[in-house]
């Protein structure tokens, strides 16, 4: 995690959950620091490419790591993501569809972007 110092009690991270499928494939592992990896499973982060390649590392309004953060966006993607998965659909099709609202909507109201995430999800079910 880019700045991160924090070097003891490292957890290892699945880059795809096993629960979707992931293996322990060096390529779908990444080591982080027990608080970045508890904001991947809450939606404040996420992480794109691949150990070999690059990780990107993005904060919940998929703005980069390293950019000044927007709070209001972090909460609302916060909120949203944490009832699509209440509602059962995986961490990456609720994380993937905060991504893709938070990009495309004008402003974050948590309401405005659950319905937005929902007609996505919905649509790629149907």
């Amino acid at each position: 995690m880019p700045g991160c110092n924090f070097g003891a009690f490292l957890d290892v991270h699945h880059l795809n959950p096993r629960a979707e499928g992931g293996g322990h494939d060096p390529e779908n592992l990444v080591t982080l620091c027990d608080g970045h990896h508890t904001a991947l499973h809450t939606g404040q982060l996420s992480l794109e490419g691949s150990p070999s390649t690059k990780l990107r590392f993005l904060r919940a309004d998929g703005t980069k790591y390293t950019d000044p953060p927007s709070a209001r966006a972090i909460a609302a993607g916060e909120q949203v993501f944490g009832a699509l998965r209440t509602l059962g659909f995986s961490e990456r099709q609720s994380k993937s569809a905060v991504k893709h609202v938070l990009e495309t909507a004008e402003t974050p109201c948590p309401a405005t972007l659950l319905r937005a995430a929902l007609a996505l999800l919905t649509q790629s079910l149907a």
